[in-house]
């Protein structure tokens, strides 16, 4: 609570929300990519194997759930730079003025792997994981209440 009062006082209420933009910018492209890549991924591993979507193994969900989540997290990591650099700025003046200004500067300054994308492989350690299970937890229950599983 104190840090809300003294974040509103010093800089005022907009400074709660720093960060905002670049984080809606990055929802929607990493949900999408996330599922269109998941599917995509037990599509080809199915072709692969000769199965159906509902005989996939549980490795072969989690393995595309793992894929997709790094997949998708490399495509918008860019912005979670941006947004953890807004969220964190303590001056009084904005750092930049959008998040699309924010990310020229930072390929211009610091380059694309070093700035854009520092902290990537970080950020894979908890992503695979957390998605692998999450999406193929949520697969194989859809099945099972919905009743397509193969017995």
């Amino acid at each position: 609570v104190d840090a809300l009062r003294r974040i509103s006082a010093e800089r005022g209420v907009g400074a709660l929300y720093s960060g905002i933009s670049a984080t809606i910018l990055g929802v929607a492209p990493y949900a999408g990519l996330k599922f269109f890549s998941y599917e995509v991924l037990k599509g080809a591993l199915g072709g692969f194997f000769g199965l159906e979507e509902k005989q996939l193994k549980p490795w072969q969900r989690v393995t595309s759930g793992a894929v997709a989540g790094l997949l998708a997290q490399t495509a918008v990591y860019p912005l979670d730079v941006v947004r953890r650099r807004m969220q964190t700025h303590e001056g009084a003046q904005r750092l930049y003025a959008s998040p699309f200004h924010a990310l020229i500067t930072i390929a211009r300054n610091e380059g694309v792997t070093t700035g854009l994308y520092r902290g990537l492989s970080l950020n894979w350690l908890k992503t695979m994981p957390n998605v692998a299970i999450y999406m193929s937890l949520y697969d194989i229950l859809k099945m099972q209440f919905s009743g397509t599983t193969e017995r």
